[in-house]
């Protein structure tokens, strides 16, 4: 599934912005090879390390689904394993334009890769550096960013943590604090009624996520700031658009407020400021209890829905 929980861009927005690309996909056949490739990775031997699994997660992943070209391939290379960050070590994976060169700098994307026993948010014991993967992941950004020219073209934007199973990117802007997660097999619960093993239209439109958002083209730039910053700054533009439509209407209601609260209580003992005050508590009180009813309809919804797809799936008990 796709979990925008402390995502940098949302479901919905994704959904309003790309809904004719996710058309076309639905259409095509590529969500069906997706599917196929999910479900065979899935069905892996849990037994095997990262290293032994390296080779064939890049190549079902980052080559046959998202079209990243391994160095030796001929031409521009736009993935190399195992990439020097200079003062961090080694990121498993970077990913760019590569021309003339595999250096730190001219990666975009710079992958940490673990197996599925371990965990992303947990410390690692490794001798002087106990950090977690998503730590690790992230000091290769910043190392990569360190090396960056004045005048260049691209930029070390984002950081890629897998353990093969749950995907995150981070994004350098961001820190640690906000990303896109990603899950082939998850835990099922109210808020969590599909992945993306499961049939269904809203599986399907996280696995064209997983497929658009990781795509070269989208990821990456030969110059200037690539797809996904663009799509993520033009959510910026909407929501300030929607700001500042909200404010308006927010202002609207809490002069009404305040003065069908002053003509009902004429003798209210504070000042105007005391009861602006109190007006002002109760509106928020009023936006926080609609907000978590609205979350609330939407995972019953959801659970709802997720029933009755699984009632007709079912088949009749011979009898």
């Amino acid at each position: 599934m796709f979990d925008d929980k402390y995502s940098f861009v949302s479901r919905a927005f994704l959904q309003s912005e790309l809904d004719i690309e996710f058309k076309v996909y639905a259409e095509s056949g590529v969500d069906e090879t997706l599917l196929a490739r999910l479900r065979a990775w899935n069905d892996r031997s849990t037994q095997l390390g990262e290293v032994q699994l390296e080779a064939g997660f890049i190549q079902a992943f980052f080559v046959e689904t998202w079209g990243y070209t391994p160095t030796g391939a001929g031409g521009d290379h736009t993935l190399v394993p195992q990439l020097t960050v200079p003062g961090e070590g080694r990121a498993d994976l970077g990913l760019g334009w590569f021309r003339g060169g595999s250096t730190a700098s001219d990666a975009q994307v710079l992958g940490e890769f673990k197996d599925i026993k371990s965990k992303l948010d947990a410390k690692q014991n490794r001798k002087g550096r106990n950090l977690t993967p998503v730590e690790q992941c992230l000091g290769y950004l910043r190392g990569a960013r360190r090396g960056i020219l004045g005048a260049q073209s691209t930029e070390p934007w984002w950081g890629l943590v897998t353990d093969m199973n749950e995907f995150r990117l981070y994004w350098w802007d961001r820190g640690s604090a906000e990303y896109l997660r990603f899950v082939i097999k998850g835990e099922r619960d109210l808020f969590s009624q599909w992945d993306l093993l499961s049939e269904g239209k809203d599986a399907q439109f996280d696995r064209f996520l997983f497929w658009k958002l990781f795509q070269r083209d989208f990821l990456l730039s030969q110059a200037g700031r690539p797809p996904l910053l663009r799509l993520i700054e033009r959510q910026w533009v909407r929501e300030s658009k929607l700001e500042g439509e909200f404010y308006d209407h927010y202002k609207a209601v809490r002069e009404r407020l305040f003065g069908v609260l002053r003509i009902n209580n004429p003798n209210f003992p504070g000042s105007s400021a005391d009861l602006l005050r109190l007006t002002q508590k109760l509106l928020d009180r009023f936006i926080f209890a609609l907000s978590r009813m609205a979350r609330l309809r939407t995972s019953i919804g959801s659970a709802v829905n997720s029933s009755h797809r699984t009632r007709r799936c079912r088949k009749p008990a011979n009898g």
